[in-house]
């Protein structure tokens, strides 16, 4: 089984690497610069769908602090992820601490563009990866 079929959940980590692409009409792709990514993935839940792995869902939490927990599910097939994230010439960069026996101690990172509400992560080589709604981890009181 490739790496890609056996660990779908890295996809979702690794694609809400760069935050931008405006799809507003007639407007191109706006990326994220390294402080707008800081303050994007700062005490955020992210509820994403892969593009690069169909049927695969997650909910990720990323803290203000750089760590993050993926809680994933492809099916009846489900997982956590944990790691620490940074923001690095525009890109976000994830790095695995515990996914079920595996560890990543290299970074992967990758942009991220804006269509309408979602947020597209992109895969270091720029294909997408996944589309994701971002909201505050912690609610006002």
């Amino acid at each position: 089984m490739s790496r890609g079929k056996r660990w779908p959940y890295l996809g979702t980590i690794l694609c809400a690497v760069k935050l931008g692409a405006c799809a507003c009409a007639g407007s191109g792709p706006r990326y994220l610069d390294t402080d707008e990514i800081r303050l994007r993935f700062a005490d955020v839940r992210d509820q994403a769908v892969l593009l690069d792995a169909p049927g695969t869902t997650a909910t990720n939490r990323w803290y203000a602090n750089g760590r993050f927990v993926s809680e994933w599910r492809h099916g009846e097939r489900h997982g956590r992820v944990t790691g620490r994230w940074y923001a690095k010439a525009d890109q976000r960069c994830v790095l695995i601490d515990a996914a079920e026996d595996a560890v990543i101690t290299e970074p992967r990172c990758g942009a991220i563009s804006r269509q309408g509400e979602w947020l597209v992560s992109h895969n270091p080589d720029g294909s997408p990866h996944g589309r994701h709604i971002i909201e505050p981890l912690f609610s006002s009181p």
